[in-house]
């Protein structure tokens, strides 16, 4: 298959295009400096200088990164420019192919669905009014025009991606190491997690089958509390974990960012990835901290 790939210097990006190279793949990333590997994009106009290369499949994993600093008036526009913008032109260029993409898997975010604290939620649950919420539905919409010519496209509402080398995990891990890690604020909020492993085994999955569109919860069947994971990684590295971060001191520190996120309780279930028939290699939380580290 041929396969565009953008955000290939990211996290997922880079696991991502390695794994699918190794399977057979053709996968050109898209560049948007002047050098470097891939493919040229203009971002602003969407336009790829797609050369001789006729892709099959988008995989979108561009954006800015949400919890890059606080949030801004102006860094709210970049953020909602890097993902709304920068997907909705280049999904306009690419409808306008001769042959445009059979399949487009596109990132978005749990973040859609807000805080709910122990309820459950699957791809139904309609999405929350916060910035969060508004800005992964308008990401999800800016995919139209593809759709309209009958690329089938998946949206990945992925969760929080556990990785050394990256994410969440890899700020934690410093602070665990020398016992000074443990719960933030209350530690009753829950998580629903998802080791890369198995997201770059997702995404393969997803490009391969059919039935597989529309929002797709990436997260593993076991969600725990905030509590939990820190009880979990500190036991896995052999360290306590009692030193508890108090709410307020994250707020003053991170501003809105805390509640919408680092607090935010998603009790999330892969609703679609269970009907589909995926199979987890890492459902458990000590399993995948245990194999990562």
């Amino acid at each position: 298959m041929n396969i565009l790939l953008s955000g290939a210097s990211g996290l997922v990006g880079t696991a991502c295009s390695a794994e699918l190279r190794a399977a057979g793949h053709d996968v050109r990333p898209l560049n948007r400096g002047t050098g470097g590997e891939g493919l040229p994009w203009e971002v602003s106009t969407g336009r790829v200088n797609l050369q001789d290369f006729a892709p099959n499949a988008l995989i979108h994993l561009a954006g800015e990164n949400i919890a890059g600093g606080k949030w801004t008036e102006e860094r709210m526009k970049k953020i909602r420019a890097s993902r709304v913008d920068a997907t909705r032109e280049l999904c306009d260029f690419l409808a306008k192919l001769e042959k445009p993409p059979e399949v487009m898997l596109s990132a978005s975010a749990i973040g859609i669905y807000g805080p709910r604290g122990d309820k459950w939620i699957t791809e139904q649950t309609p999405n929350s009014t916060d910035f969060l919420g508004e800005l992964c539905y308008e990401w999800e919409k800016a995919t139209v025009e593809l759709e309209r010519v009958g690329c089938r496209v998946v949206h990945m509402r992925f969760g929080i991606i556990l990785s050394p080398n990256g994410g969440a995990l890899k700020k934690m891990l410093p602070a665990f190491k020398m016992a000074l890690g443990g719960p933030m604020g209350d530690g009753r909020h829950w998580m629903s997690w998802i080791a890369l492993e198995d997201v770059v085994r997702a995404i393969s999955f997803l490009l391969d089958h059919a039935a597989a569109y529309g929002p797709i919860n990436i997260v593993t069947p076991n969600p725990v509390t905030n509590a939990e994971f820190a009880e979990t990684l500190a036991r896995v590295l052999k360290r306590p974990a009692f030193i508890r971060t108090p709410a307020g001191l994250l707020r003053m520190l991170f501003g809105d960012f805390v509640d919408a996120a680092l607090l935010s309780s998603q009790r999330v279930k892969p609703q679609r990835l269970t009907e589909l028939g995926f199979e987890w290699r890492r459902p458990e939380l000590e399993d995948a901290l245990f194999s990562m580290l």
